[in-house]
């Protein structure tokens, strides 16, 4: 069920909070004079994200509990709020598709075309053209894993984006690139009920309470002619069994950190979700099978989806 629009200031940076807020006090009715209103949050299916200041916007795309979400909010200059890209995409991705039969091979939806004979792809409404620098708050890796071990995982899922890797035989056309800054004490600015809260203009994955799977969220221009990104945090639910050696004999209910990080680095570099139809893609909604590699590679629409930003 919707929830309606609410008004929230996040704990944190509630200092940064009050001052965005002050931005959008003239577009209240009533609102005291002098006296800033808090910012607005807007609600969706379970997930969530803070109205951006005028001439930006915030993306957030997310495995929940309850399924795929997508949800967008602009701010044009003139402070006319749009949203879109509101609904549920589909079912919960890591139970429902162990329940349909999803196997840890190279394709694991059986009855979907193969990864190489899938042109599919959607695109979302920012990109990331001079490049991505991001940081790993390594305190937060689970402790099964360990922060080197995570932190390596993730940078080669980075890697997997910008060199467009994939297993059907298509040459790096992408002219995405990222940077690896390294460690860092901050946390992504995502909460644990799926909300994108404040834009601190530094893009950062961590692992953390969540109600789902993982999350990203994007923060870009609005302003004509530009899509740029600012920011994009990634936080992955800490609450979960994570593997970054999906291939061992040991491995049991458990998921592959580089293969979600190349999903959520999907997003961050503009890939949007594509249904549970094309299964076989790493930007699908059916979800990656534990202990599989599947995510690792790129299909032939997620390659094309990249060629299409880059």
């Amino acid at each position: 069920m919707e929830r309606a629009n609410s008004i929230a200031i996040p704990r944190r940076r509630a200092a940064i909070a009050f001052l965005v807020a002050g931005i959008f006090a003239a577009l209240v009715a009533g609102a005291p004079t002098g006296r800033a209103a808090p910012p607005k949050v807007v609600w969706d299916n379970g997930v969530a994200a803070q109205v951006p200041p005028p001439g930006t916007g915030v993306s957030v795309t997310a495995d929940t509990v309850s399924g795929h979400q997508v949800l967008t909010v602009e701010t044009a200059p003139d402070g006319t709020v749009k949203v879109k890209d509101r609904g549920d995409e589909s079912s919960d991705a890591h139970e429902a598709s162990m329940a349909s039969g999803a196997v840890r091979g190279k394709n694991p939806c059986p009855t979907c075309p193969t990864e190489c004979n899938d042109s599919s792809y959607k695109l979302l409404s920012y990109k990331e053209s001079v490049g991505m620098t991001w940081f790993f708050k390594r305190s937060s890796a689970p402790s099964n894993i360990g922060a080197s071990a995570a932190q390596s995982a993730l940078v080669a899922a980075a890697n997997r984006v910008t060199n467009s890797s994939n297993a059907c035989g298509m040459s790096d056309q992408v002219s995405a690139v990222h940077a690896f800054l390294g460690d860092t004490t901050a946390s992504s600015n995502i909460s644990k009920d799926i909300r994108c809260l404040t834009n601190d203009n530094q893009s950062t994955v961590d692992f953390a309470p969540l109600n789902g799977p993982a999350v990203t969220c994007a923060w870009y221009s609005v302003l004509p002619g530009t899509d740029e990104v600012s920011a994009a945090d990634i936080r992955i639910s800490n609450s979960m069994k994570w593997t970054t050696n999906p291939g061992s004999r040991t491995c049991s209910r458990a998921w592959d950190v580089q293969g979600i990080g190349a999903h959520e680095f999907g997003h961050a570099f503009g890939l949007g979700h594509v249904t549970s139809a094309h299964g076989n893609l790493t930007m699908s909604t059916y979800g990656l099978p534990d202990c599989s590699t599947a995510y690792r590679t790129f299909g032939k629409g997620d390659v094309k989806g990249l060629q299409a930003l880059y």
